[in-house]
């Protein structure tokens, strides 16, 4: 099988959650140095100036754990067992204590030219199997240190050249891996990476392409508590902001923020922002971009211009519930949520009923037509960057 096979909105899902952890598929996983190592080992990721993540990783005998957490984001706990060989993923909410239930688990087991991947939640694991190449390296190479990990390993083996599988659209690349002192490069697909090393472990990992670098504390590191977000809107504004509750046929109820123009009596047109891939909050705010929230962005714009806007938090996201579904839902069952929203708006008396037009951005793109077709009263749809290829081929190009 290939990823192709995997629904659309699961695939999506494992890219996503995954995506900031390395998977390194070789029995040289454990360089000598770390493996040895007993002491947990902590590096803060730094772009520019600004914290955004640590890594903590524990050695052990013949397994490594490791907790990765981006400032907002879910966080991931992983291990690595070296024999059998197979990496155990577990997220958790961001924000949530120690022993908060994973709100999504996968394993990863390489078995030949292919690799056996399990993905849901407890009780609810999904096999499939993916086609990798005899002897490629799986990576995720968010995880710096893992990166780090993998020059090493070809180190150590006296490699210049890796084939790198990447499991968000299993797209195979050459990895290039040279060494000179206590530096090592490597170039994977138009990126490059490069580790410093000291006292056998790496000291600093940076990608200069993403102003990033993960740097080696010299003790435990905890982030500090990411800003409360507010969506009232600015001092001033010509228009007011209403939190809302959206009740669903589906046993939960979505939470967003209703803008409208202000001093205006009669019944307002509303547009209805539709996020992209990923669970997303109601700005569509994007890790590792900072001050942008684009959806609060066009409900400012429009707000100025006599046009209400309501943007709400994906299901399992934020305020919302339906977290419990989150792993299985399709683009279609987030097309229902729309219906939903749209549903509750026609039911207000100051939002005109015959004028609600969908934004759908990325994956939304594609979510406003599915329920534009299913509400022929949808009065109209923005497609904002919406797929008009397969899913595959997104991620190809995406990786590309």
């Amino acid at each position: 099988m290939n990823p192709s096979t995997l629904p659309a909105r699961l695939w999506r899902t494992v890219s996503l959650l995954l995506g900031a952890l390395a998977l390194v598929r070789l029995a040289g996983l454990f360089p000598t140095r770390l493996h040895a190592q007993s002491a947990p080992i902590t590096f803060v990721y730094l772009r520019g100036a600004d914290t955004i993540a640590t890594e903590t990783v524990t050695p052990g005998d013949g397994v490594v754990k490791g907790s990765l957490v981006y400032r907002g984001q879910p966080r991931v706990e992983w291990e690595q067992v070296r024999t059998p060989l197979r990496l155990t993923l577990t997220v958790f909410a961001a924000g949530s204590t120690a022993d908060a239930a994973p709100v999504q688990i996968a394993g990863f087991v390489p078995q030949g030219d292919s690799m056996a991947v399990e993905v849901g939640v407890r009780g609810a694991m999904r096999p499939q199997m993916v086609a990798i190449r005899p002897g490629a390296v799986a990576l995720l190479n968010s995880s710096l240190l893992h990166s780090a990990l993998l020059t090493q390993l070809a180190h150590e083996t006296g490699r210049t050249v890796l084939p790198v599988v990447l499991a968000q659209g299993a797209q195979a690349f050459d990895a290039t891996i040279t060494r000179q002192g206590d530096t090592t490069t490597m170039a994977l697909a138009g990126m490059t990476f490069v580790i410093v090393w000291r006292d056998g472990l790496p000291e600093e990992v940076r990608v200069p392409a993403q102003n990033l670098r993960a740097v080696r504390a010299r003790g435990p590191v905890s982030l500090a508590p990411a800003a409360p977000i507010s969506y009232d809107a600015p001092a001033n504004a010509p228009y007011t902001s209403e939190h809302v509750t959206i009740p669903t046929p589906r046993g939960y109820t979505l939470a967003g923020t209703l803008t409208r123009p202000r001093a205006v009596a009669a019944r307002v047109p509303v547009v209805v922002t539709i996020s992209g891939s990923g669970p997303q909050d109601r700005d569509s705010r994007l890790p590792g971009i900072t001050n942008y929230a684009p959806f609060r962005d066009i409900a400012d714009t429009l707000g100025r211009r006599g046009i209400a806007v309501l943007r709400y938090d994906d299901r399992g996201v934020g305020e919302s519930g339906g977290r419990a579904s989150l792993d299985s839902a399709t683009s279609e069952d987030f097309a229902d949520d729309v219906l939903s929203v749209v549903q509750f708006l026609r039911a207000r008396p100051d939002v005109d009923g015959t004028r609600i037009v969908l934004a759908g951005h990325s994956e939304g793109g594609l979510i406003a037509p599915i329920a534009a077709v299913k509400d022929p009263r949808i009065r109209a749809v923005a497609l904002l960057a919406g797929p008009a290829i397969t899913g595959r081929k997104v991620l190809e190009y995406q990786n590309e």
